[in-house]
């Protein structure tokens, strides 16, 4: 994936000097990713869950989300490793939220991997893969409950992936998300009480 971007095409900032720094960190971010795309076990994953990412608040992603990217008996393993591979390459940080796993992404690093997507044809595919996680995720709504996920967390997750698919021209899966997101803010509210 890394080739030779010039900074006159890379229209991260309106400021000279920030689109500098911006430039510098998106090259430097694309021999991350190939370098994690190099890790057999762990890359596909991790890049998945970047991917992902990329489409959502910037802050306090439940990782329960994650559930649906793995069929395997191992997931959480598999999910747990690949975020330590992305966390070692210091693209996501981790702390705990009302006991679970949230994650949080640096905004430079998201709009990196939104122009990464867009330059492979890759951004609405992946979008529509985060729409339909976040569609899997909500089905599942007494498990989420009871993992402990902070409604106000889902929400503002939601509200940025349907953002974009708005802005893709996806109202159809926007409006099974935001149908989903109801569904789960209505039994959310019955199981508080």
């Amino acid at each position: 994936m890394t080739s030779n971007v010039d900074i006159t095409e890379y229209s991260y900032s309106r400021d000279p000097k920030n689109k500098v720094i911006a430039y510098q960190t998106f090259v430097a971010q694309l021999k991350t990713m190939d370098d994690i795309r190099s890790n057999k076990e762990y890359g596909k994953l991790a890049l998945a869950i970047l991917n992902i990412m990329s489409y959502c608040k910037s802050y306090n992603f439940p990782t329960i989300i994650l559930s649906g990217l793995v069929d395997d008996d191992n997931s959480q393993q598999l999910i747990k490793s690949s975020l330590d591979l992305l966390i070692a390459y210091q693209l996501i940080g981790s702390h705990t939220k009302r006991g679970g796993l949230v994650l949080n992404i640096h905004t430079l690093t998201q709009e990196n991997i939104l122009t990464m997507l867009q330059r492979q044809g890759m951004y609405k595919k992946v979008l529509v893969k985060t729409i339909n996680l976040f569609i899997t995720a909500l089905t599942d709504t007494q498990y989420l409950c009871e993992e402990g996920v902070i409604l106000e967390d889902i929400c503002s997750h939601v509200e940025s992936v349907v953002c974009y698919g708005q802005w893709a021209d996806l109202d159809r899966e926007c409006k099974e998300l935001e149908h989903s997101l109801l569904e789960f803010i209505f039994f959310y509210s019955e199981f508080e009480y």
